[in-house]
């Protein structure tokens, strides 16, 4: 019985910082509005044509909550499609989105992935498959978005000059570094 009570003394001592922890974590960390995403990717790819309609959409699962914005081009048979995902209420698919660059399949390890580089708030890898004529880009930037870049029937040249229309620097910094998100 005194082994009890002195549990239940320890437990009702640090029972208020669970609460605040409980209380700072759960709290939603917000996520772009899905037309404030889709903003973020071009509108136009020089000599390329838009197809079809561009898609952004916010999916919720559980207690995290995402956006995923959606745009491709096509000339011809080459093809581009730009995928741009939020995942600031969603970390934990950041970092696993993140880690497939860093750590790629045996299936992906076959083919030419480059090493990832870091710079300032972006990641880079790539993933190119010649014999399927297949180029594909990822960028993870300011710790939540996650951007895919996919090319069909082209070279990778195109993929980095598209990366110059996008205006990195000023996209939402997550506040990753203070306590309260770690």
């Amino acid at each position: 019985m005194i082994i009890f009570i002195k549990n239940l003394n320890r437990m009702f001592r640090i029972f208020p910082f669970i609460f605040i922890h409980w209380f700072v974590f759960s709290q939603e960390r917000p996520v772009l509005a899905p037309e404030d995403l889709l903003r973020l990717i071009p509108e136009q790819v020089e000599n390329f044509r838009l197809s079809g309609d561009p898609k952004a959409r916010m999916i919720k699962i559980g207690t995290l909550s995402y956006t995923m914005a959606e745009r491709n081009f096509m000339r011809g048979k080459q093809k581009i499609k730009i995928l741009l995902f939020d995942y600031n209420n969603a970390l934990i698919m950041y970092s696993q989105a993140m880690r497939s660059i860093k750590q790629p399949t045996e299936e992906t390890s076959m083919y030419h992935l480059a090493s990832l580089t870091e710079s300032g708030n972006y990641q880079y890898g790539e993933n190119i498959e010649p014999e399927k004529n297949i180029c594909q880009l990822f960028l993870g930037v300011n710790d939540r978005f996650f951007l895919s870049i996919s090319c069909e029937n082209t070279d990778s040249s195109i993929l980095h000059g598209l990366l110059n229309q996008f205006d990195f620097k000023n996209w939402v910094r997550t506040p990753i570094d203070e306590a309260k998100f770690r």
